[in-house]
């Protein structure tokens, strides 16, 4: 999900809070803001192999860096012995 929030019947957005800074309550609404349901926006299907990428790219960064890390710690503690 990317956004989320309230929707009027003229098909405004408000942000999700805007009931709970009148009311206190998230479930109220006072009846002069028109809200008649939630709204919720997607990642397009277009981001889903662009979004994968990154995320596999910054786990296998991370994850050479930590060999790197441990090969390095390997050859100071080999050298001092």
């Amino acid at each position: 999900m990317m956004d989320t929030g309230l929707l009027t019947s003229t098909g405004e957005r408000l942000p999700e809070y805007a009931c709970f800074q009148w009311t206190q309550n998230l479930r109220v609404c006072p009846a002069d803001m028109d809200v008649t349901g939630w709204c919720v926006e997607f990642h397009p299907v277009s981001h889903y192999w662009p979004t994968q990428l990154l995320e596999s790219s910054l786990v296998l960064a991370l994850a050479l860096a930590g060999v790197a890390r441990y090969g390095a710690f390997r050859l100071v503690g080999a050298r001092r012995a």
